[in-house]
């Protein structure tokens, strides 16, 4: 009977250090678990931070393609208008040209008219 009480102790105390094992295992657990939440909640932070940033730079990216959009028609305007200045500038140049060059010949004539009156071909 002596043997088996003393068994029976030895018993206990295995379970009762089995015990205080489990305790000391399941406190670290809870300390990891602590931290794991703690984690957690900043990495939820971060998240969020994160969310508000890209929904800033979708509206950033949403200014940027209006402002190319209104850049772009603002070319296609400036294109038509240099084409339209350069139609005028070209047809001024053949104004200018037919009567330059009628001017050039009257005056060629004119000086060949008084050159035949000077030397009395006329």
């Amino acid at each position: 009977m002596e043997h088996r009480l003393t068994r029976l102790e030895a018993t206990t105390q295995h379970i009762q250090d089995d015990l205080r094992g489990l305790r000391t295992e399941v406190s670290d657990f809870k300390g990891e678990m602590r931290e794991f939440k703690g984690e957690m909640r900043e990495f939820k932070g971060e998240m969020r931070a994160f969310k508000s940033e890209m929904v800033e730079f979708k509206g950033e990216m949403r200014a940027f393609k209006s402002e190319m959009v209104e850049f772009k028609s603002e070319m296609r305007d400036f294109q038509k208008e240099v084409r339209s200045e350069f139609r005028d500038v070209r047809h001024q140049a053949r104004t200018d040209f037919r009567l330059l060059f009628g001017a050039l010949i009257g005056v060629a004539l004119g000086m060949a008219t008084l050159m035949a009156k000077g030397f009395h071909w006329i």
